[in-house]
């Protein structure tokens, strides 16, 4: 009998496509349930603790609350977006400048003929192009004047001044931790391709653009202007007016 392999069951089997439906139906309905019970569960106990509160007051409550949480959602994603689309841009445009430049370091040696398709001279302008835009469109309008928000999540453990700023707000926490972990994530993007570039030209490009990572965050010591481009996203009020 053919059987094919399990995803995400541990059961030696493919779930069918039916079952799989069907389970996603009931966990809907079930949240969905547990949602509308909310405010009859609000009411019921507050009817206990002696508060004359009103089921209607419990539905306001409910959605008040879950206002509150989709707001308070798309602010923090909003802080993710923001400290992670220079990086992308950086390291996506990182990658096609590096394939352009072994192309060019072809040609020059010769092991490719000329000339080029004239699809493949425009996506290698392009790559280029688009490197220089992300670099310094970074530097001028993110990673010179808040390229220390990246250092904010390990700097945590480390001085107690910025722990207690972020002792109340562990959900802004996890958000720079996003932002630190693309950070990394390209930074070793980049040593790898280094490791692995032969030829001089993806070799520097590389290397300048990781040293270019390197120094923005890490003597980047406007720790204020960070904080206060999270306060201004998120709304929260990390620092007490002195």
């Amino acid at each position: 009998m053919n059987m094919n392999p399990l995803i995400g069951t541990g059961l030696g089997y493919a779930l069918p496509t039916e079952t799989k439906i069907e389970i996603l139906m009931a966990l809907s309905l079930t949240a969905i349930a547990l949602l509308a019970l909310l405010p009859c569960i609000i009411y019921v106990d507050a009817k206990k603790r002696g508060h004359g509160l009103t089921c209607r007051d419990a539905i306001r409550f409910q959605i008040s609350l879950l206002k509150s949480a989709t707001i308070d959602l798309t602010r923090l994603f909003l802080l993710v977006i923001v400290t992670i689309l220079p990086l992308i841009a950086i390291g996506m445009s990182t990658e096609m400048s590096m394939i352009s430049a072994v192309i060019i370091e072809a040609l020059l040696s010769g092991q490719v003929l000329r000339p080029l398709p004239a699809g493949v001279n425009i996506l290698i302008i392009i790559s280029f192009l688009s490197l220089l835009a992300s670099v310094v469109l970074s530097h001028f309008y993110f990673l010179d004047k808040y390229g220390a928000i990246y250092k904010l999540m390990p700097m945590s453990f480390i001085r107690n001044d910025i722990k207690e700023l972020f002792s109340k707000h562990t959900d802004i926490v996890i958000a720079l931790t996003a932002g630190f972990s693309m950070y990394a994530l390209v930074i070793v993007g980049i040593f790898v391709t280094l490791a692995e570039a032969p030829l001089p030209l993806p070799t520097g490009i590389a290397s300048v653009v990781l040293a270019f990572l390197l120094v923005e965050v890490l003597y980047n010591k406007r720790y204020d202007n960070a904080l206060k481009l999270i306060e201004r996203i998120t709304k929260e009020k990390l620092r007490t007016e002195k």
